[in-house]
């Protein structure tokens, strides 16, 4: 997956706002976690259910699920021998192929890959930052950076 974003940083932006979009990005920039994120939209799912849709093993998984948890980005509940894992509060499901996720003052919308486009992710926040996905005119610096999560 590939993520082409125009980033707009005013200069008040706050250091604070910008180590949230640090941290998540660090979190997001992992192709395992993504897919892990977008295949919650859909709800509440356990471990093997996740294996079976990503194709990965369940160590792997495991793994993942903990960083996302650790990060306050999924919530679990264990009923009997089995967890089950869900988007917490602060990641909403803006359609049924995007999800926002807010830390901070900062907010990112990703969308799934639809079609021959590829995914988009538009980042806001109320702190002064505004990007969005190759569109965003602003006053301040611009800078344009292509992400790919698997590091090709």
């Amino acid at each position: 997956m590939t993520f082409s974003t125009t980033t707009a940083i005013p200069s008040a932006a706050s250091e604070q706002d910008l180590e949230h979009l640090s941290e998540l990005f660090r979190l997001l920039s992992d192709r395992t976690r993504l897919g892990l994120l977008m295949a919650l939209r859909d709800g509440e799912r356990n471990v093997t259910d996740l294996c079976r849709q990503l194709g990965l093993q369940q160590p792997t998984v495991s793994h993942h699920l903990g960083l996302l948890r650790a990060n306050s980005l999924i919530a679990s509940r264990r009923s009997g021998k089995q967890v089950f894992y869900s988007l917490n509060g602060c990641v909403d499901v803006v359609s049924p192929r995007a999800i926002r996720i807010r830390m901070g003052s900062s907010s990112v919308l990703i969308d799934s890959p639809a079609g021959e486009r590829g995914a988009g992710v538009e980042i806001s926040s109320t702190g002064g930052i505004d990007v969005a996905d190759t569109s965003v005119t602003a006053p301040a610096q611009s800078q344009h950076q292509t992400v790919d999560p698997s590091g090709r």
